[in-house]
């Protein structure tokens, strides 16, 4: 369910100094005299960005249909993401969706979510959508069908505890500053509100230009350490991580336009089916060493866990 118009309204504030924001027809305005940053409206959506500390450019979103995202796929490219078998697969998405809304219904009357990335939706998102006692607010750096405002998670252009619960599935590797991005985060989620996020470790770079992290478990843990871990898994194993290394080789061989499409569009009837032995790996702590991607659910703390209980867990995993 998205989030009523005129609260969505309340919730702005000036990703460059944080003080209110209003919304108007054609732009959305700082309420404090000493900022007066405005920001423009384009095709009915505020885009909130803080120029000083972005990599993204008002000007961008000019005449630009996707800033900072691939072209749409070809016809061939549509053709095969409907024959050719999908090697990767996140085994978690669902359950802990699923855990992260029994959650929100237990503690609030209404949950307010904000999603970050929310030009695509993630596995198992659809269980937030369809719970009518939860309200998304969606966001993006580009237009998208379900994104109500233009926002760079390193400056987010909303109030102080605005949330009750945020939403950062598979963004953080592409965030130049993914720490300030988690103290974003931090700021805008209420006392006790909860984090879910979906990052990358052994994972192909996608985006181009705009992918720049990976994660370690530990590294992961220590991204969030201003939250208390209520989950921390993996969302897919060391056998996705292995079909990923596969097609990495051939298209790294790659010296001509056929190599290319047998690595993208045949190799992966040859090998998709490895990624189900993960089923059998999730559960092993030694394979989080070799894992494709984890994910966080954690709450909002006010001590942050240090960083000798996260290197302690670490030795306290590996002898389970």
């Amino acid at each position: 369910m998205r989030i009523d118009n005129q609260l969505f309204r309340t919730l702005l504030a000036c990703p460059a100094c944080k003080q209110p924001a209003l919304l108007e027809r054609d732009d959305c305005r700082c309420s404090d005299p000493r900022c007066g940053r405005v920001y423009p409206v384009k095709r009915g959506i505020p885009v909130l960005v803080n120029e000083d500390r972005s990599v993204f450019a008002i000007a961008d979103y000019d005449d630009a249909p996707a800033a900072g995202v691939a072209p749409s796929p070809s016809l061939l490219g549509r053709l095969s993401e409907r024959i050719v078998p999908v090697i990767t697969h996140n085994w978690v998405g669902r359950r802990n969706y699923e855990l992260l809304a029994s959650r929100l219904r237990a503690e609030y009357e209404a949950a307010q979510v904000l999603v970050i990335g929310a030009g695509e939706l993630g596995v198992g998102f659809d269980t937030l959508l369809d719970d009518p006692k939860i309200s998304v607010a969606e966001t993006d750096v580009y237009f998208a069908p379900r994104v109500a405002a233009i926002a760079d998670c390193h400056d987010l252009p909303f109030a102080d505890g605005a949330f009750d619960a945020v939403v950062v599935q598979a963004v953080l590797e592409h965030v130049a500053d993914p720490l300030r991005c988690v103290d974003e985060i931090h700021r805008v989620l209420r006392p006790g509100g909860y984090v879910y996020a979906e990052t990358p470790f052994l994972y192909p770079v996608h985006l181009g230009p705009y992918d720049f992290t990976r994660f370690t478990r530990g590294g992961h843990r220590r991204l969030f350490r201003h939250f208390e871990e209520v989950r921390h898994d993996m969302t897919s194993g060391p056998a996705t991580a292995l079909n990923l290394a596969i097609r990495s080789f051939f298209l790294g061989l790659s010296t001509s336009r056929w190599m290319t499409l047998f690595a993208r569009n045949v190799l992966p009837f040859l090998i998709f089916w490895i990624k189900y032995a993960d089923r059998w790996m999730l559960d092993n702590p030694q394979a989080a060493d070799y894992a494709t991607a984890f994910c966080f659910i954690g709450r909002k703390a006010a001590q942050p866990v240090s960083d000798r209980a996260i290197v302690d867990e670490h030795w306290s995993r590996a002898a389970r």
